[in-house]
């Protein structure tokens, strides 16, 4: 009978590989619903939301009445940030501190609390893709651990 242990390498590669693989799928997910909808009368297509297009509303330093609405690519971050949950979240699932899970989650809360009061819809897809990166979390932890 082989005696199994939690640290074996091959189940750190399924760790690695759904923490690379699973923020992808939130972002697909989340860039389809996107695209949906319509704001300030403008939409997105998939393809921009996906490769990183935002919409951002800046006031002219020249005008401070005049606002300016461009879009400006979000770099990836977004997925940086998926990747790095998804790895440490599994991890503190494994080792049984999901305290630390709660706190990260809480602060990325009530980072953005504000901007919510006006925005619903936005606040739904941050609670959706915060789930589906809890769940992937969930099964990479399972593998690995």
């Amino acid at each position: 009978m082989r005696h199994y242990h939690p640290f074996h390498i091959h189940h750190w590669i399924w760790l690695a590989v759904l923490a690379v693989i699973g923020p992808l799928a939130v972002r697909i997910v989340l860039s389809f619903l996107r695209a949906r909808i319509a704001k300030d009368g403008i939409r997105k297509s998939f393809a921009a939301l996906f490769w990183g297009e935002k919409l951002i509303e800046r006031i002219n330093p020249q005008d401070d009445e005049e606002k300016k609405k461009y879009w400006e690519p979000d770099y990836w971050l977004p997925y940086l940030i998926g990747l790095f949950e998804v790895s440490s979240f599994a991890i503190m699932m494994g080792i049984n501190k999901p305290n630390y899970i709660a706190a990260w989650i809480g602060l990325k809360t009530i980072a953005q609390w504000k901007s919510w009061l006006d925005d619903r819809v936005i606040f739904n897809l941050f609670l959706l893709g915060q789930a589906l990166v809890l769940v992937i979390a969930f099964f990479a932890m399972k593998l690995a651990f």
